[in-house]
């Protein structure tokens, strides 16, 4: 789930009432610095938050979908950039700790409603 500061205020705010939104946006940061939480930029104006399992080793994030029509963003759990990254840190002699891959796109279920409504693009 990839939850932007309001909307982590909002879920909090349902148990705590009398929270405030600093408070949250102060334990983000918190988060984000000890490594349990890991801020995404989907360039839609919000900064998103995705929980990181403590029991993971995964070293790289996992790559991401962002439908254009209706914000849904798809997790891609493959890790879909070795080879690439092995080629380009040979090339460039240069070690890569991390990538952010973002695809964009229509989803299949916005693509479904065009079909249906008759208006899909060629």
């Amino acid at each position: 789930m990839h939850l932007s500061t309001e909307e982590v205020y909002n879920l909090i705010k349902l148990k705590n009432p009398k929270i405030g939104i600093a408070t949250i946006y102060r334990t983000l940061l918190i988060f984000e610095e000890i490594g349990l939480v890991y801020k995404h930029n989907f360039d839609d104006g919000y900064l998103r938050y995705e929980i990181l399992s403590p029991y993971s080793n995964e070293v790289h994030q996992h790559h991401h979908l962002l439908c254009k029509q209706c914000d849904k963003i798809i997790e891609v759990k493959e890790d879909l950039m070795n080879s690439l990254e092995e080629i380009i840190e040979k090339q460039y002699n240069f070690e890569i700790q991390n990538h952010d891959v973002k695809f964009t796109g229509i989803c299949s279920q916005c693509r479904d409603k065009e079909n249906k409504n008759g208006n899909k693009e060629t």
